[in-house]
């Protein structure tokens, strides 16, 4: 007894479906295209150096973390780095140069107005602490 396909005794067999994983190949495999050059080798190290913009952008954010956690001179000196870069590589009008200008010049002023007792910002902290510590020894 002959058994029938499930699509129908003798009609001609359906299309493959979009989502079969029996897809056939373009001609050459899935090699690439011999025009067009082959992406460098994943790896830390691939187009990515000091005048990189991605580079730059890291080192703006590593510059505001410093600045948050106290570490002024730190950050005006990363700052400084990302502006040079981003003054080179994207010009002067470059929104993110701007902002990396306009930040720089925040810290400056945060900087200039605080007392030269080299503690920064936490120095007002670390008074209201003491205090209380001293309050609580009476």
């Amino acid at each position: 007894m002959r058994s029938t396909p499930s699509w129908g005794g003798d009609q001609e067999a359906p299309p493959p479906s979009r989502t079969s994983t029996t897809r056939p190949c373009r001609p050459g495999g899935n090699a690439r295209r011999p025009d067009r050059p082959a992406p460098p080798p994943p790896g830390p190290f691939t187009d990515v150096g000091l005048g990189h913009p991605h580079t730059l952008y890291t080192r703006h954010a590593l510059a505001r973390v410093l600045g948050q956690r106290g570490d002024l001179a730190a950050a005006k000196a990363e700052y400084r780095a990302a502006l040079d870069g981003q003054t080179r590589l994207l010009g002067e009008e470059h929104p993110h140069t701007r902002s990396t200008s306009r930040t720089l010049g925040d810290l400056l002023r945060r900087i200039e107005s605080q007392p030269a007792t080299g503690i920064g910002e936490r120095r007002p902290v670390l008074v209201a602490l003491q205090r209380r510590r001293q309050s609580r020894r009476v």
